[in-house]
């Protein structure tokens, strides 16, 4: 793998990218990402996707609204109460969607 550029460096210190991989590297990383967002909370990984894609066309009060009522309601959840279990029993959480 060769070094990382100045700019990449520069990208990674102020959080426009969370990681860089090597060219041979890629599928793995990209595998491992995907196995992850897919163990996730998709409640509300579905919430922030939605939220994302609001941001495209609606107003900033729009969004806000939208983030904080979208915000409890992820509260509500079991997958909400699981991570909260998970974190205080030093566990990774079990997420079941709902």
């Amino acid at each position: 793998m060769t070094s990382p550029s100045k700019l990449v460096l520069e990208h990674l210190d102020v959080g426009l990218v969370t990681r860089v991989v090597g060219d041979d590297q890629v599928d793995a990383a990209g595998a491992g990402l995907a196995r992850s967002l897919a163990s996730g909370p998709t409640l509300t990984l579905g919430h922030m996707k939605h939220n994302l894609n609001l941001a495209e066309h609606a107003t900033l009060g729009e969004c806000l609204d939208s983030e904080a009522w979208r915000q409890i309601v992820c509260m509500t959840t079991d997958d909400h109460r699981e991570a909260a279990v998970g974190f205080v029993e030093k566990r990774p959480p079990r997420f079941a969607g709902k």
